[in-house]
C-alpha cells in the first residue's frame, strides 16, 4: 500500500538524518567540508519532518473519501495539504 511505503520511507529518513547518525557519518566529512555537510543534513532533517506532516494529511484526506467522484482528479499532495490546513 502506498501509505505504508511512504511511512517506511519516512522512518528511514528519520533514522538516517537523526542527530546521532549525522554525527557518526560526519567523521568522514570533517576533512572535506563540515559546514556544508552539517547544513545539508540539517536541511534534510527539516524537510523530512515537513514531508511527514504533509504525507499524513494527504493520506488522511484520501481516507476521508475526498476523491469520491470518478470525474474529479485526485489532487497533488501539496493541494490536499493546503486544504487540510484550512479545515477542509
Amino acid at each position: 500500500e502506498a501509505e505504508e511505503l511512504a511511512e517506511r520511507y519516512l522512518d528511514f529518513r528519520k533514522r538516517f538524518f537523526s542527530y546521532s547518525s549525522i554525527f557518526w557519518r560526519g567523521f568522514a566529512q570533517l576533512k572535506i567540508s563540515p559546514i556544508v555537510y552539517l547544513a545539508t543534513n540539517l536541511a534534510y532533517r527539516r524537510t523530512t519532518r515537513d514531508y511527514q506532516v504533509r504525507s499524513r494529511k494527504y493520506f488522511e484526506w484520501l481516507r476521508n473519501g475526498r476523491h469520491e467522484s470518478t470525474n474529479q482528479d485526485v489532487p497533488s499532495m501539496s493541494e490536499a495539504c493546503r486544504g487540510a490546513e484550512t479545515g477542509f
